[in-house]
């Protein structure tokens, strides 16, 4: 709270505040920085202990949705939209519980209606290097991804299509976060990603198509320095026209068997796994 007043206040002295194009606050709420640190720094089992020591108490849980509600009510008063920007849950609320969401003390289970909400769906976060690829690396990078974190190694350069199919319709889908709205990152415009076909062959047009299968009516691009350096303001003028085309059925996505049952089993064994464990008692 005394962040966002902090900002009000500052908004508001320069005049800024009542601008049209100042139209929502939002919650940059991804898992904190120190868990990744210390996974990185642990084997799996040490890593998951971590997680384990570390689940909020209830009153943690309390304290946080007051004070959550609290800072929404406190956007929406002032004429603002009130966001949340998310990493992926996998599912999380097919139990009910939301327990993997508590693990790495997220906020996305915590009892607050927000105006709309942007998952990050990127094609990739990381590369890494193929002499990386140990056992214990490719355990601890699968630990990654439950968390939201996509990695991939150099041969692969990002994931494909068909792979961001799947994460966009599970994350719209997704019923733990009260919004209005749901909207996707879609992108992965880091600097070394700036070799990768991805990026040379405009992969995003892609991804935006995807989305507007989805019907999806708003996408945002991470990052969009990176976007304007690799391709100019034209190209976003470029992106807004593909995004309008009528020819919306045109679309097509090519199946891969294989690809697809991945996905429908590391779905599955997420949902069955969260099933059996009751990590909030």
């Amino acid at each position: 709270m005394k962040l966002y007043k902090d900002y009000r206040d500052w908004f508001t002295e320069e005049g800024i505040m009542e601008s049209p194009y100042i139209k929502a606050f939002v919650i940059d709420a991804e898992p904190p920085s120190r868990y990744f640190d210390k996974v990185a720094e642990a084997d799996i089992i040490e890593s998951f202990n971590y997680f384990i020591d570390e689940f909020p108490s209830q009153e943690e849980i309390k304290d946080a949705t007051i004070d959550l509600n609290e800072l929404v009510e406190s956007i929406n008063s002032d004429g603002k939209q009130a966001g949340i920007i998310r990493v992926s849950s996998y599912m999380d609320e097919f139990d009910g519980d939301g327990d993997l969401n508590y693990l790495n003390r997220n906020l996305y289970s915590i009892d607050v209606e927000y105006d709309f909400s942007i998952t990050m769906v990127y094609r990739a976060e990381r590369i890494v290097a193929e002499d990386e690829l140990t056992a214990e690396k490719i355990v601890d990078d699968f630990m990654k991804n439950l968390l939201g974190v996509p990695v991939v190694s150099e041969e692969q350069e990002v994931l494909s299509a068909y792979n961001f199919y799947h994460r966009v319709g599970v994350e719209l889908s997704e019923g733990e976060i009260k919004v209005d709205e749901r909207y996707i990152f879609i992108g992965t415009m880091k600097e070394e990603f700036d070799h990768t076909d991805y990026v040379k062959k405009k992969g995003y047009l892609d991804d935006l198509d995807i989305c507007r299968h989805f019907e999806q009516e708003k996408v945002f691009i991470f990052s969009y320095q990176n976007f304007i350096e690799n391709y100019g303001v034209e190209e976003l003028i470029n992106l807004g026209e593909h995004k309008q085309k009528e020819e919306k059925n045109t679309w097509t996505l090519e199946y891969y068997m294989l690809e697809s049952q991945v996905n429908i089993v590391f779905y599955l064994i997420v949902v069955i796994v969260d099933w059996f464990l009751f990590l909030e008692e």
